[in-house]
């Protein structure tokens, strides 16, 4: 099929350019070799396109529903030794070693509204702002299968337990508000022999309550700053390939979850996250004069989390636990900052994440679209409790008190946790989401 030229400014018409134009091979190149969150394709550069009549300023609202499930094995290492002998055979018959053993298995299924404003002047800036609700955040700590009380690492009957399992907690309320700023680089709609790009600028604001352990607010306790490049180019009729790329950056803002704690503490925020998205909308149907459009995406992500604190899964159980190290050994989660317990944060190891989406949406008229999507996503393996020893600054190793009278222990570091032989560590973890969404524009 050959391309076919549209009047610029109509719904789902964002990505028009001249065959020869060496921007449009540049951006329909990243478009099909790029690879964040599913979205909308053409929400990524609507900014200049599906807005009603040719006024300069336009404004879009919408309501995003997400429901998420992540299920992930929780495994534990152990220190197996030669010489030990479980139902008359060694495990590790070739020689000591750090093993790793199933034990838990951990569960998060959320549901969230969000709420999301929009306001673009002269098709080439827009403002946006969202607001997250969580209806309900819930995770579950269990045993994994085969495991019980007689043979989990973490949590045996009859025996100090670093936690308790099963376990429990609820979450729920308005999160962290984000405002952005984009701009259009190139617009079709300010001339159709171009493609859409766009940067932009986010801004996460820790307004909301500050999740602790054990307690129900969803605030993350961090500013969120997100730098992105997206683009697409409808460059035919019935397919509209688009990218996009982003990081998001963190600086901590709650002393509850990210407490600064001296010079030998290695880390201290929240990771930081790099993602890269492709994909393409197929358009079987579609009435220009009409604003009417039915649109099926498929696309996919990857994304790159950096080491950081963060509240994995393990958030809430280690934070409420009721171990203590005045009772039996090793029941003890005290960290080398003198007097301090395990917040619940841990530092998590980097890791990779992946996700692909079919999603369909219909421009009813003009002024109203409806989405829906299902979506997988993938978690490669990581340890979720890897803080460093410390920092040896007279060269005499890691001590307590080195010759300078210092501690060099990392005031993170818990050694029922992180030291080698006691880390915890995910398997794979499997994601799975639908969402929906109902937009306005005016």
């Amino acid at each position: 099929m050959g391309r076919r030229r549209h009047k610029a400014g109509k719904a789902g018409h964002c990505t028009r350019l001249a065959t020869a134009s060496p921007v449009r091979r540049v951006c329909a190149a990243l478009a099909l070799v790029s690879l964040a969150t599913p979205a909308l394709a053409s929400e990524l550069t609507e900014l200049q396109g599906p807005y009603v009549g040719d006024g300069p300023i336009a404004f879009r609202a919408g309501l995003d529903y997400h429901w998420r499930s992540k299920e992930v094995a929780l495994l534990r290492e152990f220190d197996c030794l030669s010489h030990e002998v479980v139902s008359g055979s060694s495990l590790c018959a070739a020689g000591s070693r750090i093993g790793l053993a199933k034990d838990l298995r951990a569960t998060r299924l959320s549901s969230e509204l969000d709420v999301d404003l929009r306001l673009a002047f002269y098709r080439a800036f827009e403002v946006r702002m969202r607001l997250p609700i969580v209806l309900s955040e819930e995770t579950r700590i269990d045993y994994d299968d085969g495991i019980d009380g007689r043979n989990s690492i973490t949590a045996p009957y009859n025996s100090p337990a670093l936690l308790q399992v099963p376990y429990t907690n609820t979450r729920s309320g308005v999160g962290d508000p984000v405002v952005g700023l984009w701009g259009a680089i190139l617009s079709s709609a300010r001339d159709r022999d171009d493609p859409n790009l766009v940067v932009g600028f986010e801004l996460g604001f820790p307004l909301a309550a500050v999740r602790t352990p054990g307690n129900t607010a969803v605030g993350g306790g961090a500013w969120a700053m997100t730098f992105a490049v997206a683009g697409s180019d409808r460059a035919f009729r019935w397919l509209e390939p688009f990218f996009r790329l982003a990081a998001t950056l963190h600086v901590p803002a709650s002393d509850a979850l990210y407490p600064d704690l001296g010079a030998t503490q290695a880390t201290r925020g929240p990771p930081e996250r790099v993602a890269a998205r492709f994909g393409v909308e197929f358009i079987p149907f579609e009435r220009p004069a009409e604003g009417s459009a039915v649109r099926i995406e498929l696309g996919a992500e990857l994304g790159l989390v950096t080491s950081g604190k963060s509240a994995t899964e393990l958030f809430d159980a280690l934070g409420t636990s009721s171990c203590s190290p005045d009772g039996e050994a090793p029941c003890d989660l005290t960290t080398h900052s003198v007097g301090t317990r395990s917040p619940g944060t841990s530092i998590a190891e980097e890791h990779f994440t992946g996700a692909a989406w079919l999603g369909a949406h219909y421009d009813v008229l003009e002024t109203l679209r409806l989405s829906a999507r299902v979506n997988v996503g993938w978690e490669s393996p990581h340890f979720l409790t890897s803080s460093n020893l410390g920092v040896d600054s007279d060269g005499r190793g890691v001590e307590d008190d080195n010759s300078l009278g210092q501690n060099e222990h990392d005031p993170d570091y818990n050694p029922h946790l992180d030291a080698p032989g006691t880390r915890f560590r995910t398997a794979e973890a499997l994601l799975v989401g639908v969402d929906f969404s109902v937009v306005g524009r005016f």
